[in-house]
């Protein structure tokens, strides 16, 4: 491999002798990213213990319906709790009632489609608070988080549809509810409170701990479950902001037909190393996979290359584990911090269980519909 980049840097100096060109590739060659190791999506550390608790539940649900089965994407949401979490969900099936844990499981579909889905209404402008807006776009320097880019997209984290359609569903009751059973951890009140206060009033939604700045192409990737960030961490300054970390991580590409990810998944699988979730994760957004087996004509790789970044300061592409820094208010990092928790559980199942590319194709499905419907209003009037 050195020989090969020794001989192509050889190749490009004596094909490009301008001084742009000679700066480039040293701006390349000097960058350093910041990335960090990546933990696995799925965890591997006490995965025996995990999937037991699991098959408990299972076992439990099964008291009060013999046919219940347990989906990919509950699956994919229960494997990447921690043992005290699932715990805590077998005890309230025992304790409290086997129809609460259903309805906790029931709430994680509804929670992806309506976070990754095209809102039916979108969010007015006059719905906006341009002040929390202007707020998030000075403290993210006015430029994309990710490739450093100017005149971004102010995004919220959890988004406008969220927190609408849930408000909306008399099933759920309450954001802060449901976002409790799709974490599995009790919230506290200050963030119960502040959940609470985006569905408040209008212009609730936008608040500068509830938004970051990306570029138009990254707003909508990351709106279709391309990538989630993970929070590592704040460290507060002498200004009364602090500076939060994120690290950026391809989700993965899942290759499994329309509709699987609500449908049974073989917990007895789970078990085996090469029938598992995992070994199936050969391809990922963002990156030219290593595993693929389908040779040179892969669809999916042809999909996958298609989707990438790169940040104009460091010369780079992004990749799975590169870290940014955001500045908050200090009073804000612990409620800005649970929104990127959110995001992170709600895309990381989404991806692994393939629901994201689910939403995906269905709306663009619905786009045909609606585009055929349109074209046929205006042929009648026309005629």
């Amino acid at each position: 491999m050195d020989h090969q980049i020794i001989k192509a840097v050889s190749a490009y100096l004596g094909e490009y002798t301008d001084q742009a060109s000679r700066q480039a590739l040293l701006d390349f060659t000097n960058a350093r990213p910041n990335l960090e190791p990546v933990a696995p999506l799925i965890p591997t550390e006490e995965y025996t213990t995990r999937l037991e608790l699991i098959e408990e539940i299972r076992r439990d649900q099964r008291r009060g319906r013999r046919e219940f089965e347990i989906t990919r994407l509950q699956f994919c949401f229960l494997i990447r709790r921690s043992i005290p979490e699932l715990q805590v969900l077998v005890r309230l099936g025992r304790e409290c009632s086997i129809f609460v844990v259903e309805m906790q499981l029931n709430s994680f579909c509804a929670v992806i489609d309506y976070y990754l889905g095209r809102p039916e209404v979108s969010q007015d402008a006059s719905d906006q608070n341009d002040t929390q807006r202007k707020a998030c776009l000075t403290l993210d320097d006015d430029a994309c988080l990710v490739t450093g880019k100017p005149h971004p997209n102010v995004c919220q984290i959890l988004p406008f549809s969220l927190c609408k359609k849930v408000t909306e569903d008399d099933y759920f009751g309450s954001v802060d509810l449901v976002i409790e059973h799709c974490l599995g951890c009790p919230l506290s009140d200050d963030i119960r409170a502040a959940l609470r206060c985006l569905t408040d009033k209008p212009r609730s939604y936008d608040r500068a701990w509830n938004m970051i700045c990306l570029s138009p192409t990254l707003q909508d990737w990351w709106g279709r479950g391309y990538f989630a960030f993970k929070f590592l961490g704040a460290k507060p300054n002498e200004d009364g902001t602090s500076t939060a970390k994120l690290q950026f991580v391809w989700m993965p590409r899942i290759e499994h037909g329309q509709g699987r990810a609500l449908e049974p998944i073989s917990l007895d699988a789970q078990r085996d190393d090469r029938t598992r979730i995992s070994a199936n994760l050969t391809h990922y957004y963002g990156e030219r996979s290593q595993s693929c087996f389908a040779g040179p004509n892969c669809p999916t790789c042809a999909c996958i290359e298609k989707v990438n970044a790169h940040n104009i300061l460091t010369h780079r592409p992004v990749k799975t584990g590169s870290v940014f820094k955001v500045t908050r208010l200090t009073g804000d990092i612990p409620k800005f911090q649970q929104m990127i928790e959110i995001q992170w559980t709600i895309i990381c199942a989404a991806a692994l269980s393939g629901r994201a590319q689910d939403i995906e194709v269905e709306e663009a499905q619905r786009a045909s519909q609606d585009a055929a419907k349109t074209l046929e209003l205006i042929e009648k009037l026309v005629l």
